[in-house]
């Protein structure tokens, strides 16, 4: 092993004397006068520049229609890219058209939980509303996917729901009565 590593730095060495000398023998270290005035000063590492190179994601994520199994008041955007939902506590399942394997990431809104479908297929996922409060207005969420394989998240892999307000009200203020009670 020692003889290996001391034949490769006696070829670096002979490599180096060979760039700074004006001759060099293959036998050995033969230096003269240096070629270009005698010192190699190297350069500091750069930054390596931007190469603007972005992986290939093809399309935008979108929902199949035919694939997927919505309820009654659930609806499709005409792109694919919006579902909407009512108001009603709702379960849907949505297959999102992809050639990458899709992972969902953790929501942070506490009306929707979006999990892997039980059917195991790639893609297939099953999303669960809770009933909106009556005059709440939750208005979009995003749900977030990764493509498997890929080091990144991007932000443009979503589907968005837009989750419908309650349209019942709630109006005055709540009277609570003491009552007694004998023991």
């Amino acid at each position: 092993m020692n003889k290996i590593i001391n034949t490769i730095l006696a070829a670096a060495i002979i490599s180096v004397s060979c760039f700074t000398s004006a001759s060099c023998s293959k036998s050995g270290t033969e230096v003269r006068e240096p070629a270009y005035g005698g010192i190699l000063d190297p350069e500091d590492w750069g930054d390596g520049g931007d190469t603007g190179a972005a992986p290939e994601r093809g399309k935008v994520l979108t929902v199949d229609p035919d694939r997927s199994q919505l309820a009654a008041g659930a609806e499709l955007s005409r792109d694919g890219t919006t579902v909407t939902l009512p108001h009603t506590e709702t379960s849907v399942t949505i297959f999102i058209d992809c050639d990458d394997e899709l992972e969902v990431l953790p929501s942070d809104n506490p009306l929707v939980s979006v999990s892997p479908a039980p059917t195991g297929e790639i893609n297939m996922f099953t999303v669960r509303k809770v009933l909106v409060a009556p005059g709440e207005n939750p208005g979009p969420a995003a749900v977030k996917f990764h493509r498997k394989g890929m080091e990144h998240t991007y932000p443009d892999d979503i589907i968005t729901l837009d989750l419908k307000p309650n349209p019942s009200t709630v109006s005055g203020e709540p009277v609570f009565r003491q009552r007694r009670v004998r023991i």
